[in-house]
C-alpha cells in the first residue's frame, strides 16, 4: 500500500506519509 500511495501522491506527500508511518525511503 505504501508504494502505491507514493506513486499516487506528490513527492512531498509521500515523504510526509513515510515519516508519519516510520517507514524508511
Amino acid at each position: 500500500v505504501g508504494t502505491q500511495l507514493r506513486l499516487t501522491w506528490p513527492a512531498e506527500r509521500a515523504l510526509i506519509f513515510d515519516s508519519a508511518s516510520g517507514e524508511r525511503l
